[in-house]
């Protein structure tokens, strides 16, 4: 550590280039704690909230109940020996990289061979600032450390004495001055191992126990803290009746990718750690043969260039460690808990590298909820309160995010799923005067969805799902019901599927009554009563007492009930969706489960002694251990009260029945009664005597809260239908989605014999009778004869949803597992064939197309994926060929690896015309090579090489693919460009000049892709991938072609010369920007290999181009093009003015001014606005328009017909104005107010664009542009002054003045916060319409520094710099 620095890197967002994306990403800052500091904090706050810990115990077993699922465990104190049996609903074990619960779980781990022992030695030593990266990290800076200590290969155990340990790290210091005290060591594996799955059960386990690695990335504890974070809200939302306990199953499924993906991106940064010290020899056991290698490195000469070279990139291709921001945080969950099904496309991710560098901020559902800074309510001027997205998500709840217009409706809908299922959800409106305002934009531009949309986030703060625009009230509630596992769940309804669509096949009436009396025998009899009721003699004091009023003595007399009354209020009652007061039907009061408490910890003993007589007389399996009570209501009965009959329903699920317990008062009456299949049962609240402690308790089918049991008899049944909402294997696994069925498929008779779940009920209304519909959600178990398998799938797929993975990937499984069975291979074949046969329809003239069955709109290349797969797995090879011909574009590429590693090479040859016609269906060059590659990768899996290119005829195949893909004129986009790098590296040089650059130069006119395969290919050779003096050559060439053709289109995209608005909707998602980055990068290198002339003709083009493209164009491509070839001038060392010339940046400025900057749009001076109509001569619209253009009426009143009123609104849809019926009188009448709406939208924008042109200014520098422009710089200012003076001249204004050129003096170099170089022009603008407060004008007022600045102590050695506030007012 005290010898030679062979470099630095920086690291966790302190580059410059990258700490706006870690800011941007979270409104908190990173914070490197080692396990020696946290752990201590985590305790503290663990046992300040209550939380028991024992030190010394250790885990000796534990076993699951099989009947109520509870934990037994059998822990030991390592002290005393004293064994203890704990009992609990879950058993989580978090036990490390040794972990007793995982082993004794038997969970299936992917375990790599280990890369050996390695000892952390934590350690005081006092080292200098110079020792701040070493092989060393500091604990606390810069007196504690830690030293890794990797052991030799083939090292099973650590023999070194802590002496010697001691003497090591000495010498690694390299300083014998330096004090060294050792503290702990500890020792460890370097694994490469995690769990498939990560419970089983009621037991889960998380951390280290399922993911163990390197610490290398640093993602350790922040992996295992988000599997806690993770677990712990379902456990709680499972344990407090709020979801399902399928909902504990999605952890496994959400986090163990993650701590999968983590385990090989530590191991795989470890290897490149690897490679480095390879190449330094620090493996070297000869310090003579070492010193040499290190000698290599200051050698000038070819070898030692090469070493430099090589270090140096390493060193870079180690960013992924040091700045693998996206490894982190891009984390995608896929599970029943995430809602995707209203989704219209995949998730968006990015590809290659950038997905381990970068992080992708998006709300699709599954990921984590984006930072935005929102300002709060009520708070303006630099002291204003600031809290991010994150603030308001999260504590326990669900959140919803909308914007202008759906606050109203979002929190009906929440409001009535809040109702129904018990649970918190938040609702916040963020936008113009909303809840929170979005003062940056940064939450329009995440979001996803338009302003009426909505985010829904979980109590983890990850998006559950997300709705584009305002639904229904009713399906919020299907939404969390899906994610809670909360299905309404009533009589199982056994269902026989038999009826095929052709050749129907019925059930022998006798088989149906057979297999009835089967479960019916199956379900043994009802040892309890549907309910009890009796009295509590010995009940304790409950402690009860009400937020507001305190403890409430009991037993409860007049004077009291009175004032508890104050601060109860009217009990409700459900009617379908509603949730209603009517005092004819319930007359009640009632205090919520969080405005009381039972505080006497005696009452407790009191409800366990109910429960267990509750469990006995219901006769509830496992006794009073499977129930458990929960506070729900606290009701009050004056004299008089009552509730009326009514059905009882489920608060939450695997609710049995509602336990109602009398507290002490003095009372007569109030008998409860409940019935259930004709039979009764009363129970008689005794009178309260003063001499008795006493309560009385029931439990029964009655409760609050429950729907009114009146519902609207059916005097005549116009319709009845069936259908399976969801369609799922026992394990949960989704099958199909509304499937209509028949009753005769019903086993039981009785299914429905029952009152309705809900009523939509519609009224009399003028010669029309009324109508009621009645609706009943039962769970089904459905059975279906394997040889009814296909005609179900097809004839569903055409009007549902049907997964033929779901149905399909468990045979394949079942195949794989044991090839040698025939009878699923068989099974499968069959299945698989009669799919496809009905999914074709016959086969086109033309070899390899076919037609297919548009109808089955279920199904999609991916699933018949799934059948080439089985066919792989079967060796069916016409089977596989009739799928690949079936897919609309090509088989999903993971098919290619199931391709290269299924098949041996006597299968390979013989399949070699399956292959080929597989990959002839991919028809774009990056999906072609990905498949090409994959397969080799899949076929050469036991090499080492990650790409080995073999000789045999599988290799020459795969490269004649490849060649026939390059001689076809396709779409091409940027990820092409990478594939051909790729490609060049694979083939060699011969392979680019026959086939690669003959490509480019046909496909030219798509300038994106050109331009970035000519910027990757220069990096190439930088890099020494490729021979020096390779890419001149083909810059030359290529360019020759591009520049004369090169051009921007209106709307910032390049695509085979034509605009996104002109290709198809299938083909957008590859629609390629023009990246401003690539283009200065492009010049730069043609200044760097001398091609002076071809860097001239395209930036001649470019200035062509800005003279007719949108002025959007100019903050997306040319500002950003400045300012990156400023930012190459500065890399470089060179003066500007000799990379950017001055006509060019003059031109382009010049361009920007005139055609960006425009006048303010002026406020409407009366309330007159431009006609519209059908200009038919139509009544109404002449009307109408006469309404439009008065200068005083602002409200105009139309009563006129539906049809004539849907005319109008149709005619007014861009009008800006606001429309409503009024239905008094017939006819109705339309009522058509003005607004200023369009203004608004128009000054809006204006603003939009002021902020940009400011911006963009403060981007390129103002040094920067007067290096650049020298005077130019001021013909630059004089013809922004024209654009202004044009403006007044318009405005009929007067000249204004020049401002002091000290306001737009060039800022002196090294200040921070350079100003924005505002110009006269800006200036003279902004002053001339003070008084409409334009936002430039707030930018050239001075001001005072905000009063909580903190100044800024320079560092010893640091020039002192400027500080300069621009924060807006």
């Amino acid at each position: 550590m005290a010898g030679e620095e062979y470099s630095r890197a920086r690291n966790c967002g302190t580059d410059p280039k990258r700490s706006g994306e870690f800011q941007e990403a979270s409104p908190c800052e990173q914070a490197d704690l080692p396990q020696s500091i946290l752990e201590p904090i985590l305790l503290r706050v663990a046992t300040q909230n209550g939380f028991r810990l024992r030190w010394n115990t250790r885990l000796i077993k534990f076993e699951q109940d099989s009947g109520n699922g509870h934990v037994r465990s059998l822990i030991e104190d390592d002290v005393t020996g004293q064994q203890i049996t704990v009992v609990s609903r879950y058993l989580c074990g978090a036990d490390g990289g040794r972990s007793t619960v995982a082993n004794k779980l038997q969970l299936p781990f992917n375990d790599a061979p280990g890369g050996g022992l390695a000892l952390n030695v934590l350690c005081e030593a006092d080292l200098p600032d110079f020792c701040a990266f070493a092989i060393a990290r500091f604990v606390k800076p810069f007196t504690e450390w830690v030293f890794v200590l990797l052991s030799k290969p083939g090292i099973t155990k650590v023999t070194a004495s802590e002496e010697e340990i001691v003497a090591h790290v000495r010498e690694l210091i390299g300083d014998p001055a330096v004090p060294v005290k050792l503290k702990q060591i500890s020792q460890w594996k370097v694994n490469e191992c995690y769990a498939e799955q990560y419970s089983r059960g009621n037991v889960f386990c998380l951390g280290d126990a399922v993911h163990r690695h390197p610490p290398f990335n640093g993602l350790g504890s922040n992996t295992c803290i988000q599997d806690a974070y993770n677990l712990a809200w379902k456990m709680a939302y499972v344990l407090k009746g709020k979801a399902g306990a399928s909902l504990l199953a999605s952890f496994s499924s959400e986090r163990q990718p993650v701590g999968q993906r983590v385990v090989k991106r530590a191991n795989d940064t470890g290897r490149m750690h690897a490679k480095l010290l390879q190449l330094m020899g620090v493996p070297e056991p000869d310090v003579q043969k070492k010193q040499q290698i290190l000698d290599q490195f200051k050698e000038d000469s070819q070898e030692g260039a090469t070493m430099r070279a090589t270090f140096r990139q390493l060193i870079d291709d180690l960013d992924q460690e040091r700045h693998g921001f996206g490894c982190e945080m891009n984390q995608l969950y896929q599970s029943q808990a995430i809602y995707t099904d209203d989704e219209a496309g995949a998730a968006p991710r990015f590809r290659g590298l950038d997905a381990e560098l970068h992080y992708l901020e998006s709300t699709f559902p599954g990921s984590r909820l984006p930072h935005a800074w929102l300002r709060a309510p009520n708070t303006v001027g630099p002291g204003e309160a600031m809290l991010s997205t994150h603030d308001l998500a999260g504590k326990g709840r669900f959140t919803i995010f909308t914007g202008l217009g759906g606050k109203t409706g979002w929190k009906e809908a929440a409001d009535e799923a809040v109702r129904k299922l018990g649970i918190e959800v938040a609702v916040y409106s963020i936008g113009w005067r909303q809840d929170y305002e979005d003062v940056f934009f940064a939450w329009e531009n995440k979001r996803g969805v338009a302003e009426k949309g909505a985010v829904l986030v979980r109590p983890d703060r990850t998006v559950a799902w997300r709705s584009q625009n305002l639904v229904s009230t009713g399906q919020l509630e299907r939404v969390m019901r899906s994610i809670l596992d909360r299905e309404e769940r009533a009589k199982k309804v056994v269902l026989l599927w038999a009826r095929q669509q052709k050749s129907p096949q019925v059930w022998a009436p006798q088989f149906k009554t057979q297999v009835y009396q089967c479960l019916e025998d199956t379900g043994g009899k009802c040892l309890g009563s549907f309910a009890h009721g009796r009295s509590l003699p010995s009940a304790s004091h409950p402690g009860l007492v009400v937020h507001g009023l305190g403890t409430i003595a009991l037993p409860l007399f007049e004077r009291e009930a009175r004032r508890l009354k104050k601060a109860c209020h009217q009990a409700p009652f459900g009617k379908g969706s509603q949730t209603l007061v009517d005092t004819k039907v319930r007359d009640t009061w009632e205090l919520n489960a969080d405005q009381f408490k039972l505080r006497s910890h005696a009452w407790q003993a009191t409800l366990d002694n109910t429960l267990r007589r509750v469990a006995q007389a219901l006769g509830v399996a496992g006794g009073s251990t499977a129930i458990r009570a929960e506070l729900y209501k606290l009701l009050l009965y004056d004299k008089g009260a009552f509730f009326d009959s009514h059905t009882d329903t489920e608060k939450v699920p695997s609710m049995i029945g509602t336990l109602v317990i009398a507290l002490p008062s003095k009372h007569t009456g109030g008998d409860v009664e409940t019935s259930f299949k004709g039979k009764t049962l009363t129970c008689n609240w005794e009178t309260y005597e003063d001499d008795a402690d006493s309560s009385a308790e029931g439990d029964g089918g009655s409760g609050y809260g429950s729907k009114i049991h009146k519902y609207h008899e059916l005097a005549e049944v116009y319709d009845n239908s069936l259908r399976l909402r969801t369609f799922c294997r026992a394990n949960g696994q989704l099958l199909a989605r509304d499937i209509d069925i028949e009753g005769e498929n019903i086993i039981q008779d009785d299914a429905f014999d029952r009152a309705p779940d809900k009523e939509d009920y519609e009224g009399y209304t003028g010669n029309a009778g009324a109508s009621a519909t009645h609706i009943y959600r039962n769970s089904c178990i459905v059975m279906i004869p394997r040889s009814n398998i296909v005609s179900f799938l097809l004839e569903h797929a055409s009007i549902g949803f049907v997964s033929l993975d779901g149905w399909l990937g468990p045979m394949t499984d079942e195949v794989k597992d044991d090839p040698t069975d025939e009878r699923p291979k068989k099974e499968l074949t069959r299945i698989c064939h009669l799919f496809l046969t009905a999914y074709t329809n016959g086969t086109d003239e033309r070899p390899g197309i076919s037609r297919y069955d548009r109808s089955l709109n279920s199904f999609s290349d991916i699933a018949l994926g799934v059948v080439a797969r089985a066919a792989l797995h079967l060796k069916d090879q016409t089977l596989f060929d009739k799928a690949s011909s079936a897919c609309m574009e090509c088989l999903p590429i993971e098919i290619y690896s199931a391709f290269g590693g299924t098949l041996d090479i006597a299968d390979l040859t013989q399949w070699s015309s399956s292959l080929l016609l597989a990959l002839g269906r991919v028809s774009k060059v990056h999906l072609r090579w990905e498949a090409v590659k994959t397969t080799l990768e899949a076929r050469n899996a036991s090499q080492q090489d990650s790409l080995p290119l073999v000789s045999d005829a599988l290799g020459n195949l795969l490269r004649q693919s490849i060649e026939d893909i390059l001689s076809l004129e396709v779409i091409t986009c940027k990820l092409d460009a990478q594939a051909i790098i790729d490609i060049i590296q694979a083939y060699g040089f011969g392979f680019l000049f026959k086939h690669i650059l003959p490509f480019v130069k046909k496909h030219v006119t798509n300038a994106t892709s050109t331009i970035t395969f000519l910027v990757l290919l220069f990096e190439a050779e930088k890099l020494g991938t490729f021979k020096a003096g390779l890419s001149k050559n083909i810059y030359r060439d290529v360019l020759a072609d591009l520049v004369p053709l090169f051009k921007v289109e209106s709307d910032f995209t390049l695509r085979n010369g034509r605009s996104m608005y002109t290709i198809t909707p299938s083909e957008q998602k590859d629609v390629d920007f023009i990246e401003p980055i690539e283009v200065a990068d492009l010049l730069d290198h043609c200044k760097t290999l001398g091609l002076a002339e071809e860097r001239e003709g395209l930036m001649d083009q470019l200035v062509v181009a800005s003279k007719s493209a949108d002025p959007s164009v100019f903050a997306k491509l040319f500002i950003p093009l400045l300012k990156r070839m400023v930012v190459l001038s500065h890399s470089a060392n060179l003066p500007i003015t000799d990379t950017i010339p001055r006509h060019f940046t003059k031109s382009i400025i010049d361009e920007f001014v005139l055609r960006y900057f425009e006048p303010e749009p002026e406020k409407p001076r009366d309330w007159a606005q431009a006609r519209t109509g059908c200009h038919n001569g139509c009544g109404d619209c002449s009307r109408l328009n006469t309404f439009l253009v008065n200068t005083q009426e602002r409200t105009g009143r139309f009563a006129i017909a539906e049809k004539r009123r849907r005319h109008l609104t149709n005619q007014l849809s861009y009008s800006g104005c606001t429309l409503d019926t009024e239905y008094r009188g017939i006819p109705y009448t339309l009522v058509v107010t003005k607004t200023e709406k369009k203004w608004h939208g128009h000054q809006k924008a204006w603003r939009t664009r002021c902020r940009v042109a400011e911006q963009s200014f403060e981007d390129i520098g103002v040094e920067a542009l007067h290096e650049i422009l020298g005077e130019d710089y001021e013909r630059a200012v004089d013809c922004k002054s024209k654009k202004a003076a044009s403006t007044a001249d318009r405005e009929a204004g007067p000249a204004v003045e020049a401002p002091p050129r000290s306001l737009i003096r060039p800022t002196p170099v090294g200040t921070i916060n350079q100003p924005v170089p505002f110009s006269t022009a800006i200036l003279a603008k902004a002053q001339q319409q003070a008084a409409r407060k334009t936002p430039l004008q707030a930018l050239t007022q001075p001001r005072a520094a905000p009063t909580n600045a903190v100044p800024l102590k320079p560092r010893e050695g640091v020039s002192k710099v400027e500080i300069i506030d621009l924060t807006m007012e």
